[in-house]
Parts: C-alpha cells; structure tokens; sequence
C-alpha cells in the first residue's frame, strides 16, 4: 500500500476533493523554511523563511475557509454549533499529538525556552511569549508560526459560520486593506520587528488565502490572470525590499508574498498545462507535502542535536585537536544531508505512529458531507 493514498481527482474542477498539488504547494513551502533556517546565509537575498510561512498561512486562510463554508449549515443542513464542535476537534485530532510529541522532544534536549516558559507553549502562546522576549531561542523560535494558526482557528469558524454569506466577501476585503496599516500600527507602537509575529500582524494573509477560495468558488480566472498576478506580486516585492524603500517594506511586503502564494495556489488548481500538472503530481513532492506539518514541528531540533553532538566529538577525537574542523563541518552541505537525512526518519516516525492513529478518529467526527471531509484532511 502506497504511504499516502490519493483520492480520485476531478480534472476538470477546483471542488473541494484530496488535490495533491497542493501538497506539492506545500512541499516548496516546507523546503524553503529548511533551506533558510539550516542556512542562513541564503536569506541575504530573500527571506526564505519569510516566503514559506507566508504561503503556508494563506494555504491554511484558503482551506479552512473552503472547509468551512462547505460544513455550513446553508451547504449541508447541519446546525453551526455541531458545524463548530465537529471542527474544532478535528483540528485537534490533525495538530495537537504531533505537536506535543515535539514539545515533548524539546523538553529532553532541554531547550532552554522549554525549560523556563513551557506554559507559553503548551497553551500556544508562544509568539506572544517570544515578542516579549524579543529573542528567537535555541529551536524554539518557529513555534510562533504554530501559535498564530492555533489562535485564527480558535476564532474563524465564528467569522465564517456566523457572518451572512453576502457580508463574507467585504469582511475579506476589508482585512486585506487594513491588514498593512495594523502592522505599521504595531511597528509605530512597539519599535521592534517582533511586532509582526503577533497574530493581529497576520491577519490579512490569512484573509487572502480565504478571499481566494471564494473567487475560484464562483468563477475560476485563467491561468493568464493568475500568471500575472503572481508576477506583479514578485515584482512589487523586490522593489519594496530596496534599502531606499524599507520603511515600506516591513509592512507591505508580507501583503505582497501572501498575494503572490494565493496566485501560486490558484495556479496549481487551475493550470492545463501538461507538463505542469504532471510535475504537481509527483509522488516525492506530494509525499514531502503530506509529511510537511512534521517537517515543520522538528526542524530546528535538527541543528541543535548536530552541534552538540560534532560538539562532544570534537573533544573526544584526538583530545579536541580537531574540534574547530568538526565545528566547521556543521556549515557544509554534508551536514544539510545528514540533518535532512534525520528529520525525514523523524517526520516519518511522527505520521507513523502518532499523527494518522488520531487522523483515524475524525471519521467519528463527520460535517455531514464526505466532500468537506476530503479537503479537511489537505
């Protein structure tokens, strides 16, 4: 039995079945978050990290509001409070195991942050605990990202559910506008970039993910429109990100990575090109997408437990003669590998065993709609 089955696609729709592009979408999301943490000196040019995240959180605003406005009770007869509860622990069915399975692990490296504020981190408060720190920590310092998504799913089930139909497209808009003025809001008040892994901070990128599941819901536009869309995004992005124009930057370059995502999303789903969709389907890709979440929670263990053991080698080879040399090993692609090489057998162990045993139970926790299921578990 293949790893991670997929369901049949329909070629021709954007409906919410199983689509593995965009586990494809997230496999170059998840890479460039490895390639920019693992090193760092790649981000002299572009933030990959920055654009991974992005993309990851328009993706999670696209879904979850496909989700649920598909759950709704207009769309299947279902009451919202059962629409909501049966969301909700879904969501925790999907996120939490893993999740504490590497607060787990961080608790026996003894991550410094896990040792002296682990209440911030299981109660996913971990980007308001690190704005306040104003310092990212040894392998902690993703944890923020996690803490903005816990924080907009606890209250966009209410937007979607309980905001009339024709009002959800100019609430959208609305966040999308405003979304560059809170952060320049949070800059002003705060004076410090940290302002911007506060969740207020990401809310329009959020709200672009969920603008676009709207659009491809009532019209599909061309692979042409979307094309240049992205390409506007990308391009506005790099101007922004000049010295003379960093002021700006800070607070509409984010607007503008999330624009482009949601236009590489769109791309995914709608393109006919050939080529394309053959390379969207890739198993290796999809695989990498599917595993992402785990890829995610574990990466930044990785480095932390190459140091310290080159560190413990270092010393006990030749009495430390060559313990620069093994420091320096860590910097090389060799090391990439290797932390790559253990990562994946992490992120496999974490699917394995602990991710799609809870997976299972949320057939006991249906929307009412075996359609709605299927894109839930993108």
């Amino acid at each position: 039995m293949p790893l991670y089955p997929s369901a049949p696609v329909d070629e021709t729709s954007t409906k919410p079945t199983y689509r593995p592009e965009l586990d494809v979408f997230r496999a170059v999301a998840i890479l460039l978050v490895l390639v920019s943490h693992w090193f760092p000196a790649t981000n002299s040019w572009l933030d990959l990290g920055g654009v991974g995240v992005t993309a990851f959180f328009v993706l999670s605003g696209f879904l979850i509001t496909s989700v649920l406005r598909r759950a709704a009770p207009q769309a299947t007869g279902t009451g919202k409070g059962r629409v909501a509860f049966s969301f909700f622990v879904r969501r925790v069915l999907r996120l939490l195991p893993a999740y504490y399975f590497a607060l787990l692990l961080a608790w026996g490296l003894k991550l410094p942050y896990m040792q002296g504020a682990w209440q911030w981190f299981v109660l996913h408060g971990a980007n308001i605990f690190l704005f306040r720190q104003q310092q990212w920590g040894e392998g902690m310092g993703h944890f923020w990202s996690l803490a903005v998504e816990e924080q907009f799913y606890l209250f966009w089930p209410a937007v979607i559910l309980l905001l009339p139909r024709c009002w959800l497209g100019v609430g959208l808009t609305l966040l999308v506008v405003t979304g560059p003025l809170i952060r320049w809001w949070l800059l002003q008040r705060t004076g410090t970039t940290f302002a911007l892994i506060l969740t207020p901070a990401c809310l329009d990128l959020f709200a672009l993910g969920a603008g676009l599941s709207l659009v491809l819901e009532k019209r599909p536009l061309s692979t042409r429109f979307w094309l240049g869309v992205a390409l506007f995004s990308v391009g506005l992005y790099c101007m922004l990100s000049a010295n003379k124009f960093a002021a700006w930057f800070a607070f509409l370059g984010p607007s503008c990575m999330a624009l482009a995502a949601a236009a590489g999303i769109a791309l995914a789903l709608t393109t006919a090109s050939q080529p394309t969709r053959w390379l969207l389907r890739q198993p290796l890709l999809v695989t990498i997408g599917r595993l992402s979440y785990g890829l995610y929670l574990y990466h930044l263990f990785m480095p932390v437990i190459l140091h310290r053991g080159l560190h413990h080698l270092g010393g006990l080879v030749a009495q430390g003669r060559y313990y620069q040399a093994f420091l320096a090993w860590e910097t090389t692609g060799w090391a990439g590998a290797v932390m790559a090489l253990m990562l994946l057998a992490l992120a496999l162990f974490s699917w394995q065993v602990i991710e799609q045993p809870f997976l299972r139970l949320q057939r006991f926790f249906p929307y009412g709609k075996a359609q709605t299921q299927a894109l839930d578990k993108q």
